[in-house]
């Protein structure tokens, strides 16, 4: 009996093991899917702004040209530009508080923070962000050099109450008969928060066969997805877990956690 009892207590602890083992599996295998579609979502979001921000400009581009060929044997140069900027600065957007500008590939301001600048010479070709960035050499360089393509510099949101700059990602395109680049941005913050907003509602809708739920915190401590669920953000109900959680997190391979507030095996 000792020994039966000895082997029966050998192949538990094997199958237990073995068990262990295949859940673990299960669990990492369930992380990566969506770690993965969540990277996939967001590289999607991403390239469906920067798609936008493309369209909007080939559009005012397109404006602008049309106006230029339309008009350039009946009124002067000046009236065509003074029209130009008119009619892409009356281009309005209703998704977002996107904007666009227009500067001569000199630095002259033509079409800048929402104000129609011809009526005399501003230059802005030494502006600089806080990254000490040449913003308008940078664009101009762009337009030159590519004709069109995509920036990020830091400025101030329109109709703001501070002077805080945001980050913002911008697409110029080189408008040929003056020696323009017309562009438009959106500032990532706001792409960002948009994005993470998609990402918890679809996360809200994964739902498992059995037990299982998934989770997503913060790295400052605070809980996104509790049980599966989507909540409002607050801080995490257990902050020693969360600094575990945390520390393994940096593993750049991700690892395991075992603990015990529901007997289950968490991995991030």
């Amino acid at each position: 009996m000792f020994f039966q009892y000895q082997n029966f207590k050998n192949e538990f602890n094997h199958y237990k093991k073995e068990f262990t083992e295949q859940k673990k599996e299960e669990v990492k295998n369930e992380v990566l899917m969506i770690y993965g579609l969540i990277k996939y979502k967001e590289e999607l979001l991403r390239k469906t702004v920067e798609d936008r921000l493309i369209d909007r400009v080939n559009q005012a581009y397109n404006l602008a040209m049309n106006i230029y060929e339309t008009n350039k044997k009946t009124k002067t140069e000046n009236e065509i530009k003074y029209l130009i900027a008119t009619s892409i600065n009356d281009l309005k957007f209703k998704d977002n508080d996107s904007y666009f500008f227009i500067n001569s590939n000199k630095g002259q301001a033509i079409l800048f923070d929402n104000k129609i600048t011809l009526d005399k010479y501003v230059d802005v070709w030494d502006l600089k962000d806080s990254n000490d960035d040449y913003i308008i050499q940078i664009q101009a360089k762009i337009a030159k050099e590519q004709k069109e393509g995509f920036t990020t510099n830091k400025f101030v949101k329109p109709n703001s109450k501070d002077e805080v700059q945001y980050l913002k990602l911008s697409y110029v395109k080189l408008f040929e008969p003056f020696d323009w680049h017309i562009g438009i941005g959106e500032y990532i913050d706001d792409l960002t928060k948009n994005t993470q907003e998609e990402i918890l509602d679809w996360l809200n809708t994964i739902k498992y066969k059995n037990s299982s739920y998934s989770f997503l915190n913060t790295t400052d401590g605070y809980t996104l997805i509790f049980e599966g669920k989507k909540v409002e953000p607050k801080p995490h109900l257990y902050p020693e877990l969360f600094k575990q959680q945390l520390e393994i997190s940096k593993n750049p391979n991700g690892d395991f956690l075992n603990i015990s507030l529901k007997n289950q095996i968490a991995m991030k």
